[in-house]
Order: structure tokens, then sequence, then C-alpha cells
């Protein structure tokens, strides 16, 4: 006997967290499911937005407000440039507060410190001061000698993360920058962390450490599959089940019943599609490409891929028709271009209101 909800979201990253988001704030009985954790891991953590509009009125101010609520813990705020794990300066519409830098406040002669930790060989802090410094910005490289207890260094970025989440490293960490800062005797105005600080929380570590100094502090922006990524991830994902479609039946444009490998047959009145392109798994190229769960066509040009969709964001099939009256897609992959999770808040919002 299949189980009976409005609407069925499959994909874990920020379109099918906004999708949920919104079908739960309009009432709706909602089932979101995915069967990893989503392309929203492997960004820095920032948020891009090219065309946002500050209409109190536009949705994409309502999805904005909607995706502060769902990631409150990170504490997000505006800005239109952060600095990088290399030392670059890159454009984006607000970054995690943990990675936030006042650059109205900051003048070209104040000096940052970019912090290194002796143990952790995967982040060259000379290396981004440099660059710092090669973009007009004054810095300075802060070693911190600073070793993990149960071996000799970490192996990654995200050993050290995963260890930064115990209170106790972050508790032998916090005098070991403030008396680095001391010996250096130099006048640094802000110090710069590799995007590392947790997989949970950084903002509790910096608060402290800002407490006893006379400096404020950050982290850098991640690379791809940054551990910021994996936060916001793991922030919007707290209700997504995982589960994946086995199958589908269809009757003429509708989509009746969803087999689930874990949560069995599923009748809906509809489905989101936030699954995202090839690198989260919902495009699949063989001989041609194609999305993996309904098998839709997708238009390639170049290095861009996408879903043909209509004035809903419903998909179209092969002939230019409406595949299925009650799918909706949202996020990469109805984008064209690069990818934007401004436009994944948006389109994932929205599809959770058509549907």
């Amino acid at each position: 006997m299949s189980k009976e909800i409005d609407v069925l979201i499959i994909g874990s990253g920020v379109a099918g967290a906004m999708a949920y988001s919104r079908a739960q704030e309009r009432g709706a009985k909602a089932l979101w499911i995915s069967k990893s954790i989503g392309a929203t891991g492997l960004s820095s953590g920032a948020i891009n937005w090219p065309q946002f509009n500050a209409d109190p009125s536009d949705k994409r101010t309502l999805a904005w407000k909607l995706f502060l609520q769902q990631v409150h813990v990170l504490d997000f705020k505006s800005t239109e440039r952060a600095f990088t794990q290399i030392g670059s300066v890159k454009k984006c519409f607000a970054v995690q507060g943990s990675q936030f830098f006042d650059f109205d406040a900051h003048h070209k002669e104040d000096l940052i410190a970019v912090v290194g930790f002796s143990g952790l060989p995967q982040f060259d802090a000379q290396a981004t001061a440099h660059m710092l410094e090669y973009n007009g910005f004054r810095a300075q490289p802060l070693l911190i000698e600073f070793e993990p207890q149960n071996q000799e260094r970490w192996q990654s970025l995200a050993s050290f993360a995963q260890d930064f989440d115990q209170a106790s490293t972050q508790e032998a960490c916090l005098p070991r920058v403030v008396h680095a800062l001391q010996s250096k005797a130099m006048p640094f105005k802000h110090l710069l962390f590799p995007a590392a600080l947790g997989f949970h929380s950084a903002g509790a570590f910096l608060q402290k450490l800002e407490k006893q100094i006379s400096h404020s502090a950050s982290e850098l922006l991640g690379y791809s599959h940054s551990i910021p990524g994996i936060r916001l991830g793991r922030a919007l994902s707290e209700h997504c089940k995982q589960d994946r479609v086995i199958n589908y039946k269809q009757n003429g444009h509708h989509i009746d019943t969803t087999q689930l490998k874990n949560h069995g047959a599923v009748q809906t009145k509809s489905i989101i599609l936030a699954t995202g392109r090839f690198l989260a798994g919902g495009f699949h190229k063989k001989s041609q490409a194609f999305e993996t769960i309904f098998k839709l066509p997708i238009t390639q040009k170049v290095l861009e891929a996408w879903l043909e969709t209509d004035e809903q964001q419903r998909p179209l099939n092969q002939f230019g028709e409406v595949f299925a009256t009650n799918l909706f897609a949202a996020g990469a992959n109805i984008e064209k271009g690069a990818p934007s999770l401004g436009q994944a808040i948006l389109t994932g919002y929205q599809a959770g209101d058509l549907c």
C-alpha cells in the first residue's frame, strides 16, 4: 500500500532545502530525500547572487529571508567581497559570519595576519599572505605551534575540522594563538584562519578569541569541496532522509506513484527535482547526456548543461512539451551558465511555491 503526501523533494542541496522549507511553510505534507549530501558541499560556503533585487515584495527577498531562517546558526552577513584561501578577492553576495571581513572598516595600512598551524600541512599561510600583498593588502603569516594529540600531523583540512569540532581542541588552540600574537609583537588588525574551523560552527571559537585580543578574526573562503560548504549543506539538510528513486509510474502527463528504496511506494501531488548537474549526480552522460531519474533530455553548450523548462519550472521532453504537469525542477539543473547558490535559493523557493 502506497503512502500519500503532497510533495516529494529529491536532492539535498540548497534548492532542495528551499523547496522543502517553502512547501512546509505553505502547510504541505512533504518528504525530502537524497542519496548524498548534494552539491552544496562542493561550494565555498559563500552565496553568489549577481541579480538580487532588494524589493521587499520580490521573491528573491522572500526567499532570502526564508533561507536565513534555515541557517541562522551560521549567521550569514551581506558583503560584496571576501578573501579566498589562496589570498585572492572574490565577489559574492553573502558569507557565513565566520567568513566575514569588514572591507569598509579596513584601511590599506592595516596589517593582516594569515594564521597557519604547524600540524596542518595543507594550508600555506605564507603563500596566502604573499597573494594578499599582491592584491594590495598588508599581510604577514603567523605560524601557530599546534599539533594534534593523537598523531604527528593532521592528514587534511577535513581531519583538522573534525578535530576542531571538539571543545577540548578549541580550548587547547586558543592560548596558542594568543601566545603567538604576543610573541610576534606586530600591529595586526585582523586574523585570517584557514577555512577549517569545524564542520558545525566556527563562530564560537572566533568570538572567544576576539574577547582576548584587540583584533577581529575570520575564516577565509574555502576551495571547492570546502569545510564551510559542507557546514552549509549540513545546516540545511537536517530534515532530509537518505533515500533514492528506483522507479515511477506515469499516467499520461502526470506522475502517480514514485517507488523509493527505503520508503516504498509514494503517491504525490507534486515532485520537485533538485538533483543538480553532473557533479551532484543529477545528470548522466554515456553516449548521450540525460537526467538520471526521469531520463529527461538535457541541453549542452560547451561546458554548460541544463534542463529546458516552461515558465513554471516544469521540465520539457524531447518534443519540447511538458514531461509531467506535477514535476518541477529547481537549482543547478535548470540554470544556464555557472551555477549560483543565489539562484538555487530562488528557484527552490519558487518550486516550493508552485507545487
